[in-house]
């Protein structure tokens, strides 16, 4: 998956031409799906109105389907562009929305992201302890089902929120942990989110600037 692993231009290059051949063929939960997909990249690319828009076009096309799991990864993806858009309320709710389907789906990867999407939301707030909470259990959820790529994420997760609180040891030695799985995987944005938690910021520059997105702090 293009816009999990980080090789973002890549994603654009496969999904756009894919979503305009589903639009012709009218299928709906396809392209929702792929309307998912082409919105988390271009969070990621600093195109957050775009993603919101595409994010809750997709939402709409798959509602009918009953697919509560692709319904929760989709407003897990609305809740993400709303937090960048800085409407945190509403992007606590929607996370909130996508936890509670994800659950009665039984679907625990999209859990795992819901969890880690109020975590951050929670962290941006100053709510340390919420955060560190969300985050632990997405770990947990990650490691019992060997989601690679969300158990590095979780763990960026705990380092961040350690940093915002002063515990810079903490930080230090889970970010390390962060950094080896997120090689292991490929995960390239999570390993510069890490680095850059760690203080690494030129190192981290360099992973952005090569998967084509914005510099972040």
């Amino acid at each position: 998956m293009y816009w999990e692993l980080g090789r973002l231009t890549d994603g654009l290059d496969v999904l756009g031409p894919q979503v305009a051949a589903e639009e012709r063929r009218g299928y709906s939960n396809e392209r929702a799906m792929m309307l998912d997909a082409l919105a988390r990249i271009n969070i990621e690319l600093g195109n957050h109105d775009e993603a919101l828009l595409q994010a809750e076009r997709a939402f709409v096309l798959v509602k009918p389907s009953g697919r509560h799991w692709v319904r929760a990864n989709i407003l897990n993806t609305v809740a993400a562009a709303h937090g960048r858009l800085a409407d945190v309320d509403r992007s606590l709710r929607t996370h909130g929305q996508a936890l509670a389907l994800a659950r009665e789906a039984k679907h625990r990867r999209t859990e795992a992201h819901a969890l880690l999407g109020l975590s951050h939301t929670h962290q941006q707030l100053g709510r340390y302890e919420e955060s560190r909470a969300l985050a632990h259990q997405a770990l947990a959820v990650a490691r019992d089902h060997s989601f690679g790529v969300l158990e590095g994420l979780a763990l960026t997760a705990l380092s961040a929120t350690a940093r915002s609180e002063g515990a810079d040891a903490t930080a230090v030695e889970v970010g390390t942990e962060a950094l080896a799985v997120h090689r292991r995987t490929g995960h390239r944005l999570g390993e510069a989110r890490t680095l850059l938690v760690l203080g690494m910021r030129q190192q981290a520059l360099e992973i952005f600037a090569d998967v084509g997105v914005p510099a972040q702090e």
